[in-house]
């Protein structure tokens, strides 16, 4: 009999309120080890990463919606922003 060798699920980070999510921004913003990615919609974003958006400033990926789709939280906004696009 084989063994059941599932690992458990790597726990991801969770922002409840706007609050928690204003904090992190900041908590991300302040440490100066953490430099933020610029935000390109051809990459591949994973939850929690730190970008920097050309017209939006500094956020963090708070969702994946899809392979093509990322919800980001900004300091003024939340936006529904593209990941992994492919011009044709």
């Amino acid at each position: 009999m084989k063994k059941n060798r599932n690992k458990p699920m790597k726990k991801l980070p969770q922002w409840p309120t706007k609050t928690s999510k204003t904090d992190y921004l900041k908590k991300l913003m302040d440490d100066t080890k953490k430099n933020p990615v610029l935000y390109r919609k051809e990459n591949n974003h994973q939850i929690g990463d730190y970008i920097q958006h050309n017209k939006f400033g500094f956020g963090f990926i708070q969702a994946i919606m899809s392979h093509t789709k990322i919800q980001v939280f900004f300091e003024e906004s939340e936006k529904v922003m593209l990941q992994n696009w492919q011009h044709r």
